[in-house]
């Protein structure tokens, strides 16, 4: 089911909470091919409900049963467990979005964030690096460091970026030690 709140009925609360929710952005999401198309398949089987308050941006959203919902600016989109759509992003979005279990509370989804080095599963802490568009875990970090003997200019993860859960800790770049 899915369960559309128009912009002009959203609650001033319904905004306020989702302001601490997870931030997406369509220009720096993969699309199913064609890319140019802007459209993806979201299955959302696997969590008791899906929130997403639309930021900016306008989208189409079609069920697997042929329901279509457009969505823009301001609206409010509650996708409970079991469905599957189409998104087709009509104007560059923006939303936040969260999954929340049986008894309405935030849940965590089932991320992960692979290491592009050894492909474990660092998504509680990773590096990243914006320069490489890569994430490493802290063993393939300090594996990297130790080979690099501690010269920064070798090495290649220098200005990695320190991150717990895929957000960024302020103020923890990790540099080589000399």
């Amino acid at each position: 089911e899915v369960v559309l709140t128009p912009a002009a009925e959203v609650s001033t609360k319904q905004r306020e909470e989702a302001k601490d929710w997870s931030l997406w952005d369509s220009s720096t999401h993969e699309y199913d091919e064609p890319q140019s198309a802007c459209k993806f398949q979201a299955d959302y089987s696997e969590v008791h409900e899906h929130r997403v308050l639309v930021v900016s941006g306008r989208a189409t959203l079609t069920t697997d049963d042929g329901a279509e919902f457009a969505i823009g600016e301001g609206d409010a989109v509650l996708f409970r467990g079991g469905v599957k759509c189409t998104w087709h992003i009509r104007e560059p979005m923006v939303k936040h979005f969260a999954y929340f279990g049986p008894d309405g509370k935030q849940v965590k989804a089932n991320m992960t964030i692979g290491c592009d080095e050894c492909a474990a599963n660092c998504f509680e802490e990773s590096y990243f690096i914006e320069e490489l568009d890569m994430d490493i875990c802290p063993k393939c970090r300090k594996k990297a460091i130790k080979a690099s003997k501690g010269i920064e200019c070798e090495d290649m993860y220098a200005g990695a970026v320190l991150q717990r859960e895929g957000v960024t800790v302020p103020g923890k770049a990790k540099k080589a030690k000399k």
